[in-house]
């Protein structure tokens, strides 16, 4: 099958799709058990994609091979201390990939399974909760934005605690969600939660929003309607959450927090943006901040084209919980409330993006409960498949243009280069590995028989600076593998394609592989021959403060795992 280069052309195959969809949601009515065989269909689709991903084996991605080398070089005590490369990781999660890690130490298939467990399970959870809060009608349109979603299929199988947070997340809902929508508390379903909440503290970092959300509703609610029992129970239960909370910061999470990247400081450094907003803020000017930062979130899940029809459904959603109790629609709002407003206070947990993956899950209820009014409000049935299309029709080309290429898809894939590499390598050359490229490349490097390669890393952001450093000095061949982001097109090209070639400097650099992000280049000295481009440009990496900042910060890092590895 021919792989399509854009979106676009993916988009005449996904758009069909849906519109077949569509107008199926058009022409049939919903009875309980055509529903219920309905919303199997979309979990089954979800998973095929989510294991046909896993099957892919696509090879660790950086934040990946950060922790992954942390699995391996550090036993399970040391795992309640500072992670390498500023890494940070719950508790509960990090010990169970350890224990995996332990029995099956295949770095895709050993290392994905326990993710790729949680997200099957988040599929079927998010079924039964969709079906308990909305309408078929709506059910099912929440649960195609959620088996559907690209960013859902894209990290969930990551080695990265993504797939907890989401399942966590939904677990507490599951058990809370109807509390808030009776007369009577289920001592069962109290305990249910209780324990939900105990896992989710150990599994994921967010589920303390959800919990804080969760335990402040269901108290004043109770409180308000003088169940006094009722209410102490769940100050009880929020209490134990609470005290396991703190009791595991104090004696982990605040010394990776110390040295990790979800706080102001840490992603400050790696992204070089505001991360969190303005807290209190204090003109209008600050509001507008939150007012870009929903409008990005709902960008980042349902792409430009279904953003605004998306948010219009979240809108309508949240008004028709509120009719139906305010107390569920306060609950199901809280934990983006408790995050965005949280984290810009403490400058902790950055939301957005993969990090906001946990409340995804209740943007599409919002979504589900949008159709629902449109459904109760008399709207025809083309014009539900309508909502429905305008809300799924952008993920759905983004996923359909991710597929067609054929997983692995998304971030870094190392392979490719390292088995050129593996294959090219001889006896007298050597690697050098850029730093962000260096956890991978220990992890992969047996896997190609280089494990007596002779190599050195390197902590230059751009080619100038990489080609001061190796090319002058070049005796021999020398091989680069790097983050495609460092540029080498950044200089003037001999020739603008896969073989791109740039002699200069005294030095030849060839491409020779750069796909998946990742390039391998080779240079070797000119052996005589005049510079055909010239002087490299001049690297900045010596004058400017940040790039010197950067490269200290990189070292710093890197230093002591790789003294730790030796």
């Amino acid at each position: 099958m021919t792989s399509p280069d854009t979106p676009a052309q993916a988009g005449k195959t996904a758009s069909a799709t849906v519109r077949r969809f569509g107008d199926v949601l058009a022409r049939m009515g919903f009875a309980g058990e055509r529903a219920d065989r309905l919303s199997w269909g979309i979990v089954a689709v979800g998973a095929i994609l989510l294991i046909w991903q896993y099957a892919a084996a696509r090879a660790l991605w950086l934040d990946e091979a950060y922790l992954v080398f942390d699995l391996k070089y550090l036993n399970l005590h040391q795992l309640f201390g500072p992670l390498y490369f500023s890494q940070v990781a719950p508790l509960g999660w990090l010990l169970i990939e350890k224990i995996v890690f332990g029995v099956w130490s295949h770095l895709e298939y050993g290392l994905r399974l326990f993710p790729l467990l949680m997200g099957l399970a988040s599929l079927v959870l998010f079924r039964s909760l969709a079906l308990r809060l909305l309408s078929a009608e709506g059910a099912l349109a929440a649960l195609c934005c959620f088996a559907l979603s690209p960013w859902f299929h894209q990290y969930v199988v990551d080695v990265k605690p993504y797939s907890a947070d989401i399942l966590m997340a939904l677990a507490v809902l599951r058990f809370a969600c109807p509390m808030a929508t009776v007369d009577t508390m289920s001592w069962g379903r109290l305990g249910a939660l209780a324990a939900a909440g105990l896992a989710g503290v150990f599994l994921s970092f967010p589920i303390v929003y959800v919990l804080g959300a969760v335990g402040a509703v269901l108290f004043v609610e109770f409180a308000l309607q003088r169940r006094y029992r009722d209410a102490a129970a769940v100050a009880v239960t929020s209490a134990l959450w609470l005290v396991v909370f703190a009791g595991v910061y104090l004696m982990v999470y605040r010394v990776q927090a110390r040295a990790g990247t979800l706080t102001d400081a840490g992603h400050e450094h790696f992204f070089q943006r505001s991360a969190f907003g303005p807290f209190p803020p204090k003109s209008l000017g600050d509001l507008v901040w939150y007012a870009k930062w929903a409008a990005n979130l709902f960008k980042y899940y349902f792409t430009d084209y279904g953003a605004v029809a998306a948010g219009l459904a979240c809108l309508a959603g949240f008004i028709g919980f509120w009719r139906r109790s305010r107390w569920l629609a306060l609950m199901l709002l809280g934990p983006v409330v408790l995050a965005v407003l949280g984290g810009a206070a403490a400058h902790t947990y950055p939301l957005f993006g993969r990090y906001a993956l946990f409340y995804a899950p209740v943007l599409f209820l919002f979504v589900g409960a949008g159709v629902d009014q449109l459904a109760r409000g008399g709207a025809p049935r083309w014009a539900l498949a309508a909502a429905v299309f305008a809300v799924i029709a952008g993920p759905v080309v983004l996923l359909s243009w991710q597929f067609r290429r054929g997983p692995p898809f998304g971030l870094t894939h190392i392979t490719p280069a390292m088995r050129t590499l593996g294959q090219a390598y001889r006896p007298g050359d050597v690697v050098y590995v850029q730093a962000s490229a260096a956890p991978a490349y220990i992890l992969y490097r047996s896997r190609y028989g280089l494990d007596r390669a002779a190599w050195t890393i390197g902590y230059q952001q751009t080619w100038p600076c990489v080609l001061l450093d190796l090319g002058r000095a070049a005796k021999g061949r020398v091989w680069v593998l790097a983050p495609i982001d460092i540029g080498l097109r950044s200089l003037p090209l001999l020739a603008r394609d896969d073989q791109a070639l740039y002699a200069g400097n005294g030095v030849v650099a060839e491409m020779v592989s750069h796909r998946n992000e990742i390039e391998l280049v080779r240079l070797a000295p000119h052996q005589g021959m005049q510079d055909a481009i010239g002087p490299a440009p001049v690297c900045p990496d010596r004058t400017d403060p940040i790039a010197i900042s950067d490269a200290a910060s990189l070292r710093a890092n890197f230093e002591p795992a790789l003294k730790a590895m030796r």
